[in-house]
């Protein structure tokens, strides 16, 4: 906010009634000290000088001082109590009536700054930081017409005022008159010469013109102009959407040494940028700089990050590596609980539930942090993500939507949102939520690939290969970029171009059941041909080698009857992994189809390790003895079972008797990389995801699975007959309405 002191000291010091001498010295120093930045201290002089005042027009005056010294530290909520406590103290106090009008603006709130802009201009016409505020709110409200025209007459009266031309470029821009546009910020620059926000202005302008030299000669003249954090971070995040990583990253460092409260810009560009154990490493090692004291806020804020940066790992792993992590998490938590305060260590505690699978418990952690403080956007968030872990989509979207009522900067309610609307079919709201992420943060690996898929949903697909290619530019190891290219490529039916990005995904991450899934969609979208599988092939075998894809391009020969390719790529898939026993039992039955019994019974052999572990689990599956049918399958795994078999059984006993769904739901998805177009494979899945109440993605596996046992037009009625069930339960639970 910008804050104008209209009066002398002398003159302030008559207006208010002070008498005293000793008043009049303070009055000066907290003036002085407001002024020179020192805003604590000048906010204690004003709050002991508002008692001594000998009328209401004083303290309204001295109360319009207590607002602004709250505002610049940022405390919003008690900054408008003092400006509505200055307003009604004295209603001819227009300071008051325009800072409320600018404090409602920038909140997010046009509609009010209105009314108290127009209060202004009733006494002053000619007041131009109250033209300001209307202007801008009719600007914030769609009326673009008295927008333009208000900051028209401001500029007129008074070219150079940076926050009239930045504004009005913008709606020039908005309405194609871009050199308009152009015109008004080289205009304000000429006449304010050491305005930083204007050279910002202009540097935007000119990148989103497509003028990368000119916009970093302004970026950087801004930065000369204003060396402060928000300056420097405006010029990172231009390096950030430019690629130049490294660079970003040094004036991120920079801009940690100008913020000492805040040191943490370099780890949080980290941490959403998918160098997560960068990020974890960094906020612990800041956190043992701050962590003696009880009372520092910045080590309540690193704690809670390293917490949340640590659970974002669990993320990216499996096992007890991943176990690990969350252990880490925990003590964590237990380790900083003073820091953090109950509220704090109640939301954290609700996604450490969330992580282990348990949306109920978090739900009563996370609601219990809601109402202790209902002012906790953090808490909000996550009770909306346990609310939508259990189907309850309406509330969870109630949820973000207060978090972003009250900030709208909030990045994860954001885009918690905008795939909630994505999910549902509605891709113009979810691109109202995630564009603002994507320039606020623009190496954000989540909001990029969310941004990706909402414009291939829009059927934007330059844009969207673009976002990719952005994407692929800040982390060239991830399969992701390519998973966005192959999407748009099989959107547009260009199979040949899917297929090539696909395989790169698996390529990546052998384990990536969505580049799996693509591949197989691409497959069936399009006629199968023996150099389409050929070219998988020598994908496969390319380096790095990918034993995954060699064993999916012999299925896929075998299918078509191309038996001696097959049994080509089986064979080299146990080259590659020789612990491969589903490719080694294919490779069997191949070569006992074709009377090579020597072969097969070495084949045979490969996998024995595992058949007969295998088949007593069957056998007591059979039975219903569960507790001997776990401990066949487990053992089975540990022995190095890749058929899926292990996988796909063991998951679905645990999901029946409902427990260790997070274990149900990792053999599930380990199940379906191995059989990735099997529909009771794909059921199971999405028989876990149902025990799990994660009833939206239950019934995009279970209409998957559907799907494909069409597509096999297979006479298997028992098959058919469990997944309408469980699709029909999906439905029921998720609010949607079952689309057969």
């Amino acid at each position: 906010m910008t804050t104008r002191l209209a009066l002398g000291t002398a003159l302030l010091s008559f207006a208010l009634g002070l008498g005293c001498s000793t008043d009049h010295k303070q009055l000066n120093r907290a003036i002085a000290l407001q002024q020179s930045g020192k805003t604590t201290d000048a906010l204690e002089i004003y709050e002991k000088l508002v008692t001594h005042a000998r009328s209401k027009s004083a303290q309204s005056q001295i109360y319009v001082h207590i607002g602004e010294c709250e505002w610049t530290l940022e405390r919003q909520s008690d900054a408008l109590n003092a400006f509505l406590k200055a307003a009604e103290l004295d209603s001819s106090n227009t300071s008051a009536d325009l800072h409320l009008a600018q404090l409602f603006l920038a909140g997010g709130a046009p509609d009010r700054a209105l009314v108290f802009a127009d209060i202004v201009l009733s006494h002053e016409p000619k007041n131009l930081d109250a033209m300001s505020a209307a202007a801008g709110a009719h600007a914030y409200l769609g009326n673009m017409a008295a927008a333009t025209s208000g900051f028209e007459e401001i500029l007129k009266q008074d070219p150079g005022r940076p926050e009239a031309a930045i504004t009005l470029s913008q709606i020039y821009s908005s309405t194609d008159r871009p050199a308009d546009g152009r015109t008004v910020l080289l205009t304000a620059a000429a006449k304010s010469p050491t305005s930083a926000p204007v050279q910002l202005a202009l540097a935007h302008f000119e990148e989103e013109q497509g003028h990368i030299p000119e916009a970093e000669a302004a970026y950087r003249k801004a930065v000369k102009l204003k060396d402060d954090a928000d300056t420097n971070l405006r010029f990172a995040q231009f390096l950030e959407r430019s690629a130049r990583l490294p660079e970003a990253e040094v004036v991120l460092r920079k801009i940690d040494s100008m913020s000492p409260a805040k040191p943490f810009a370099l780890a949080d560009f980290q941490i959403v940028s998918g160098k997560g154990t960068d990020a974890s490493r960094h906020y612990l090692d800041l956190l043992l700089q701050h962590e003696n004291s009880s009372t520092d806020k910045t080590a309540a804020a690193l704690a809670a990050r390293a917490i949340e940066a640590k659970l974002s790992l669990t993320n990216q792993q499996t096992g007890s590596k991943r176990d690990q992590t969350l252990l880490e998490a925990k003590t964590a938590l237990g380790t900083h609980r003073n820091e953090l305060g109950p509220v704090m260590t109640s939301v954290l505690a609700a996604e450490i539930e969330l992580v282990q699978g348990d949306a109920v418990s978090a739900e009563t952690l996370a609601r219990g942090a809601v109402e202790a403080r209902s002012d906790s956007p953090s808490a909000n968030y996550v009770l909306g993500l346990a609310l939508s872990r259990l189907g309850k989509n309406t509330e969870a979207r109630t949820e973000w939507q207060t978090v972003i009522d009250d900030d709208p900067s909030f990045v994860p309610a954001r885009l918690s949102l905008a795939e909630l609307s994505l999910s549902e079919g509605n891709p113009s709201d979810a691109e109202q939520m995630v564009v603002p992420v994507v320039r606020q943060e623009p190496a954000n690996l989540a909001a990029l690939d969310l941004f990706a898929r909402v414009l291939i949903a829009e059927k934007e697909f330059a844009s969207a290969n673009s976002i990719a290619m952005r994407y692929q530019a800040i982390d060239k190891a991830s399969p992701e970029s390519h998973l966005l290219l192959g999407e748009s490529a099989l959107a547009q039916h260009r199979l040949a171009y899917s297929l090539i990005e696909f395989e790169q995904a698996v390529l990546l991450d052998p384990t990536s059941a969505a580049a799996m899934d693509g591949l197989v969609r691409v497959y069936r979208m399009g006629t199968i041909t023996r150099p389409m599988l050929q070219h998988m092939e020598h994908s496969a075998a390319a380096q790095p080698t990918s034993p995954t894809l060699m064993e999916l391009a012999g299925r896929l020969y075998t299918e078509h009857g191309w038996n001696d390719d097959a049994m080509r790529c089986l064979r080299n898939a146990l080259l590659m992994d020789p612990r491969r026993s589903s490719a080694a039992v294919q490779l069997a039955a191949l070569e006992t189809r074709k009377g090579d019994t020597e072969a097969a019974t070495s084949s045979a052999a490969k996998a024995s390790a595992t058949s007969s572990l295998l088949l007593s689990a069957v056998e007591a599956d059979g039975a219903s003895n569960d507790p001997a049918a776990v401990r066949a399958y487990e053992e089975a795994l540990k022995r190095g079972d890749s058929s899926g078999v292990a996988a796909n059984n063991l998951a679905w006993i645990y999901a029946r008797q409902g427990t260790n769904l997070d274990r149900a739901l990792e053999l599930a998805q380990r199940a379906r990389e191995a059989n990735p177009i099997n529909p009771a494979v794909t059921d199971t899945l999405g028989y876990v995801l149902l025990k799990r109440h994660e009833y939206s993605m239950a019934v995009a596996a279970l209409k998957r699975a559907d799907d494909q046992l069409k597509a096999r037009k297979s006479s298997d009625t028992e098959l058919a007959a469990a997944i309408h069930a469980h699709l029909a339960e999906a439905y029921r639970n998720s609010g949607e309405k079952d689309s057969n």
